[in-house]
């Protein structure tokens, strides 16, 4: 293991430690608004327009909870072909979800299925 004497870092070597850290500064990355369908581990799935993420965080306008569906098997499928009748949808909100394990862009098929689908419709 090697050991470094703190007192001796030149300027420049903070510099590429900061940059190695993050710096402690959030790097937000920018992506173009466009409907997704995010899963979390800790709120489930959910479609909505992205407007940011960072880390693990996504902000979503137009944002439906997707508590249960039919006509897909998996997230993927969801992004691409919308769910089906006895789905349960919440209604649009502004939201930011946490703990987001898997973004997947929708087709607009899938986002007009989505939202034709109310509560147990």
């Amino acid at each position: 293991m090697t050991t470094i004497d703190i007192d001796s870092l030149t300027v420049g070597q903070l510099k590429q430690i900061q940059a190695l850290v993050g710096g402690g500064r959030e790097k937000v990355a920018a992506e173009p608004s466009r409907p997704v369908v995010v899963r979390s581990g800790q709120s489930g799935v959910w479609m909505g327009t992205l407007v940011r993420r960072v880390r693990d965080a996504v902000h979503l306008t137009n944002a439906r909870k997707i508590w249960q569906w039919s006509g897909a098997n998996t997230t993927s499928e969801i992004a691409t072909l919308g769910v089906s009748k006895g789905s349960k949808v919440g209604p649009p909100v502004t939201t930011i979800v946490y703990g987001v394990c898997e973004v997947i862009d929708a087709t607009s098929a899938a986002v007009a299925a989505v939202e034709a689908r109310g509560w147990g419709t």
